[in-house]
C-alpha cells in the first residue's frame, strides 16, 4: 500500500494502487513529468425518450468522473498501461472480453460485476478522496454500475498493444476495472468538426448509428452457416453468375478453395468463440496453441496458418496499424485493427483472440473484405463494383433461400411471393408476405456500411450524408437509388394494378421493410429521422402503408421463422405503432418469444452437416496417437 502524502490539492490516479512495486511507481511518476497531461471531457450523455418502452435498453457506461470525481487523462491512462506486460495485459482483456460477449446477461451479468465493480473498492493509496467516492459509488449503486463492454475493451486492447510494457508484472482485475473507468471517459469522440449545421437529432442519429456497431450478440450458429452459404456459391444474376468468372474470382480468394479454408480456419475458430469465457466450457481460455491444438489432427500446422491467413497479426503489424490514426493526446482515435484481425501472435504459433465479438464479426465483413480484395487484383478498375454488384445477388439470393425454406413448413398459413430470380420480369419485390389481407415488402440491400461512416467516428456530418445516400439517392426515377426511393416505387406499380397477376390487389395494405446485411443503427431517433425524410420527399405517403421498419438479416430470419411457424408478419409489424412506434424489431421480436426466439429448422440442420464438417477436418488422422 502506498504511504508516500498526496500533494497538497492535487489529487493523482497515480496515488490510486492496485498492485506493483515501490520501483514501479518510481518510473510511472517519472515518465508522468516528463509526458505533458492532456485533459479529457466526459462524453456526453444519450437522453432517453421519457416513458418509452426502448429506454428500458440503455445501460450507459461510468467514466473515471463518474466514480472518482475526476476524469482521468490520457497521460494518466498511458502512464499506467505502460507499467504493466503487454502480454499479460492483453490477455487479460480478452477473457474479460469473452466473458462479457458469452456470460448470460453480459455486461449486466453479476460475474461481470464482480470481476469489474466490486474490485475498484480494492484499489488503495494516498488518493484518499478518488477512493473514498469510489468505494461510495460501489456500496449505493454497485448493481447500476457498467464499466465493462465491447468498445471500453477494444480501446484498451489496441492501447495496450500501442503502450503495453514488456516487465513480467501483470495487472490484477483492480487494476483492470480503473482502466476501464478511464478509458470510458475517452470514447465517443468524433475526428472532425463539422462543416455543416445539424439538427440535435441527426447528431444523436449518427452517435446511434457509431454505437451500434458494439455490444451486439449475434446468433453464432446462423452466422455461421449464413456465411458458409452465401460465400459458397456463386450468385444466381450479374457478371459473377457466369461459372468461369466467379472460379476466377473464388480461386484468387481462397487458393484452397473457400469451403475447406472456412472448414479449418475461420469457421472453427468461431465456434470455438461462442464457447470462450464459459465456465463450463472445456477450455474457455481464448487462446489458439497451434501445436497443442493440432496434436492429434488430420490438418498440419501450416495448413491452419494459411487458413487463418488475413485474420492474424503479431504486435508490430497491429502498431503500425493503429498508429495511423491517433489523437493529439497521444490515444488512439477509435482504433479498428483488431476487428479485421483479432488473432493477436503473443508468442510462435501462439494467439489470444480479442474478443468473440471481433470473430463472428469476421463472418459477416472478413469473408466480404477478402472477396472485394481479389475482385480488385482481377480487375484494378472495375473489380470492386463487380463485387458490390455480385454480392448485392448474392445477399437477395440468400433472403430467398430463406423465404423459401419457411414455404416449405406444413404449418405456414401467409402467402410467400418470390421472383423466379433478382430482378426478373416476376418480381414484387425480393421477399413478399401476404398474411391477414396485408402485404409485407421485404427489399434486400447487401450493402455495408462504410468504416469512416461508424467505427471509425469521423464526423456526424459524414454519417448523415451516407445514411441519406443510402436510404434517399434520386437516380432519375423510383425504381433505382436508394432504399426507401425503390421500395417506395415498388409500392407505386403496386397502387397502379401491375401486380394483380400475381395475386395482389392494388389496394392491398402494405408494410415496407429495408432487410440489411449490416447493421444501420437502429433506433428511436433512426426511425424519427427516416419518417421525416420520407414525408419531406413525399416517399411512403401513399395510402395504407404501414411503417416503415428496418430489419437487419437476423431479423429477417426471426421473421421467416414465424412464418415457417403459423404465426402473422404483418400483425407483429403492425404493433410498431402507438406506444410501439419507432420500436427496434430485434427488442419485439425477443419480447414477443423470450428468451430466444426459435430458429427455422433449415438453420438446425444445415448448421449440424457445417459443424460435422468442420470436426471431421480435425479428427485424428488413420494410423496415429
Amino acid at each position: 500500500m502506498c504511504r508516500a502524502k498526496a500533494r497538497k490539492g492535487m489529487i493523482r490516479y497515480a496515488d490510486c494502487v492496485s498492485t506493483g512495486s515501490k520501483q514501479r511507481r518510481e518510473r510511472r511518476r517519472k515518465r508522468q513529468k516528463e509526458r505533458a497531461r492532456a485533459h479529457a471531457t466526459a462524453p456526453a450523455a444519450l437522453p432517453r425518450a421519457p416513458g418509452h418502452p426502448s429506454a428500458a435498453y440503455a445501460h450507459p457506461y461510468e467514466t473515471a468522473k463518474d466514480l472518482f470525481g475526476k476524469e482521468m487523462s490520457a497521460a494518466e491512462l498511458i502512464d499506467r498501461v505502460q507499467g504493466f506486460s503487454w502480454q499479460g495485459s492483453f490477455y487479460h482483456l480478452a477473457s474479460l472480453a469473452a466473458i462479457v460477449a458469452n456470460e448470460p446477461g453480459g455486461a449486466l451479468s453479476e460475474r461481470v460485476r464482480r470481476l469489474t465493480v466490486d474490485p475498484i473498492a480494492q484499489l488503495a493509496g494516498s488518493g484518499l478522496d478518488l477512493l473514498k467516492r469510489a468505494r461510495r459509488a460501489v456500496r449505493e449503486r454497485r448493481n447500476r454500475i457498467v464499466l465493462a463492454h465491447e468498445e471500453a475493451i477494444s480501446f484498451l486492447q489496441h492501447l495496450v498493444l500501442l503502450e503495453g510494457g514488456d516487465a513480467d508484472a501483470t495487472p490484477g482485475d483492480p487494476e483492470i476495472a480503473l482502466w476501464l473507468a478511464g478509458a470510458n471517459g475517452h470514447l465517443a469522440r468524433w475526428s472532425e468538426e463539422d462543416r455543416v449545421a445539424l439538427s440535435p437529432d441527426e447528431r444523436l442519429a449518427a452517435e446511434m448509428v457509431r454505437i451500434s456497431r458494439f455490444n451486439n450478440k449475434p446468433d453464432s450458429l446462423r452466422a455461421l452457416v449464413r456465411t458458409y452459404r452465401i460465400f459458397g456459391r456463386k450468385p444466381s444474376t450479374g457478371s459473377l453468375s457466369d461459372e468461369s468468372r466467379w472460379k476466377a474470382l473464388a480461386s484468387l480468394a481462397y487458393q484452397e478453395g473457400f469451403e475447406a479454408s472456412f472448414e479449418i480456419g475461420l469457421g472453427l475458430v468461431a465456434l470455438l468463440a461462442g464457447r470462450w469465457g464459459m465456465l463450463d466450457a472445456p477450455d474457455p481460455n481464448p487462446v489458439i496453441n497451434v501445436q497443442r491444438a493440432l496434436a492429434n489432427s488430420r490438418v498440419s500446422q501450416d495448413e491452419f496458418i494459411a487458413a487463418l491467413s488475413g485474420v492474424t497479426a503479431t504486435r508490430d503489424d497491429l502498431r503500425a496499424e493503429i498508429s495511423k490514426r491517433m489523437r493529439p493526446d497521444g490515444l488512439p482515435h477509435s482504433p479498428t485493427a483488431l476487428f479485421h484481425t483479432p488473432l493477436v501472435e503473443i508468442e510462435p504459433r501462439r494467439f489470444v483472440a480479442a474478443s468473440p465479438w471481433a470473430v463472428i464479426g469476421l463472418l459477416r465483413t472478413g469473408v466480404w473484405a477478402r472477396y472485394l480484395a481479389a475482385s480488385k487484383r482481377l480487375d484494378p478498375r472495375k473489380g470492386a463494383q463487380e463485387w458490390l454488384s455480385g454480392f448485392g445477388y448474392m445477399f437477395e439470393d440468400w433472403c430467398r433461400e430463406v423465404a423459401s425454406s419457411a414455404a416449405e413448413s406444413s404449418e405456414r398459413r401467409a402467402t410467400i411471393i418470390l421472383p423466379s430470380a433478382p430482378g426478373a420480369p416476376d418480381e414484387v419485390e425480393d421477399v413478399v408476405i401476404v398474411d391477414d389481407g396485408v402485404a409485407v415488402f421485404f427489399s434486400a440491400k447487401g450493402r455495408l456500411i462504410e468504416a469512416k461512416v461508424a467505427r471509425e467516428a469521423v464526423s456526424p456530418a459524414k454519417t448523415v450524408a451516407w445514411m441519406e445516400k443510402f436510404f434517399f439517392e434520386d437516380k432519375g426515377d423510383d425504381y433505382r437509388g436508394g432504399a426507401v426511393r425503390q421500395l417506395n416505387g415498388r409500392i407505386d406499380l403496386l397502387r397502379r394494378g401491375n401486380f394483380e397477376g400475381r395475386g395482389l390487389m392494388k389496394d392491398i395494405p402494405v408494410i415496407p421493410v429495408v432487410v440489411t446485411y449490416d447493421s444501420f443503427g437502429e433506433s428511436d431517433l433512426t426511425y424519427r429521422w427516416l419518417e421525416d425524410e420520407s414525408r419531406k420527399r413525399g416517399l411512403l405517403q401513399q395510402k395504407r402503408v404501414g411503417p416503415l421498419a428496418l430489419a437487419r438479416v437476423e431479423e429477417f430470419e426471426q421473421l421467416m421463422s414465424r412464418v415457417a411457424r403459423g404465426k402473422t408478419v404483418s400483425k407483429f409489424l403492425l404493433e410498431r405503432q402507438g406506444a410501439g412506434r419507432h420500436r427496434r424489431l430485434d427488442q419485439l421480436l425477443y419480447e414477443a418469444e423470450p428468451p430466444i426466439p426459435p430458429r427455422l429448422p433449415f438453420f438446425e440442420r444445415e448448421g449440424k452437416v457445417l459443424t460435422d464438417r468442420i470436426a471431421s477436418r480435425f479428427l485424428q488422422a488413420p494410423g496415429r496417437t
